[in-house]
């Protein structure tokens, strides 16, 4: 009986190899900018207080978390940019965690 030869590895073992590491970027991206988000959104529940669930105090939690000012209206959600829904969501996020 005759074998055949191993297929070539060469280009299929690069295109893994390549999405492998795609992979393994969009998930370190992802978890950066998850860290980004709770972080802005931490430090704007401090503000509610003073502005409201509002834009302004997701913008100016962005600056109490020492990010910059150009990353103000740039953070966004897994679908959308931030907003004052997004603030009260994480609210009540974080006050479910506390209660397990």
């Amino acid at each position: 009986a005759t074998s055949l030869p191993p297929p070539p590895l060469s280009h299929n073992f690069s295109t893994g190899h390549n999405n492998q590491h795609r992979l393994l970027s969009t998930t370190s991206n992802h978890r950066v900018l998850e860290q980004r988000r709770h972080d802005i959104l931490t430090h704007a529940l401090q503000r509610v207080n003073d502005e409201g669930w509002t834009e302004d105090a997701i913008a100016t939690g962005t600056l109490d978390a020492g990010l910059p000012p150009s990353y103000i209206g740039q953070a966004s959600s897994a679908t959308s940019p931030f907003g004052s829904a997004d603030l009260v969501a994480f609210f009540m996020e974080e006050c479910n965690k506390n209660l397990s």
